[in-house]
């Protein structure tokens, strides 16, 4: 079933967030898209970094992927933001940060890419940030629908999204292309992915 759409209940499972690294350092993906309102690091005095969450920022330059990046909601969480974009590239990661001017970007989206066609999608409510990327607690009840062709090299991890959560809130759905204008999986997140960088984007200074 290419569509899983998975609801949060446990701080010690973070589908989320292992999902999205594994196929950062699975080396099937060589670019990728990861879209939040808030990127968590050091924001204001807070210890808690993103970038060394199961080492995602060496995880992107181990693998080469080019990972660009979308934010964030509002004026206080910029120099978080700049904080995330330098540790990334300190760390050795090809990283591009883009804002929308004027902020109040909300939208959650991550879509991993190979040869320019995306092999796995992930839209829903999980920002960047401690409380939804980490698996402490507190913790934030997030609900977020992973998206991926049938033909995907990543397909047996996003499989894997709804055998760990076996017992919990989880829902597996057919992909159609004929409730969706005809486009395939892999289509319609190459849509997503041009209306999000269609947008009026900047680079972060």
């Amino acid at each position: 079933m290419p569509i899983t759409i998975a609801l949060r209940t446990l701080a010690a499972v973070n589908v989320f967030r292992d999902t999205i690294i594994d196929a950062l350092s699975s080396g099937h993906a060589d670019e990728a898209l990861l879209c939040s309102g808030f990127f968590q690091e050091n924001f204001k005095g807070s210890a808690y970094q993103a970038t060394k969450e199961q080492k995602l920022a060496s995880a992107c330059a181990t693998s080469g992927v080019k990972l660009t990046t979308v934010g964030v909601h509002n004026y206080s969480w910029q120099p978080s933001y700049k904080d995330f974009r330098d540790n990334m590239i300190a760390a050795g990661a090809t990283v591009k940060c883009l804002y929308k001017p004027g902020l109040r970007w909300h939208a959650k989206v991550f879509i991993a890419s190979r040869n320019g066609k995306p092999i796995l999608g992930i839209i829903g409510s999980s920002n960047i940030t401690r409380n939804a990327f980490s698996t402490t607690a507190p913790f934030n009840n997030e609900c977020d629908v992973f998206i991926w062709p049938k033909s995907s090299p990543l397909t047996p991890l996003a499989e894997t999204v709804a055998e760990r959560l076996n017992g919990l809130i989880v829902v597996r759905a057919p992909y159609r292309r004929s409730w969706n204008q005809g486009l395939t999986a892999s289509q319609k997140l190459a849509q997503i992915r041009r209306e999000v960088l269609g947008q009026d984007l900047r680079e972060l200074s």
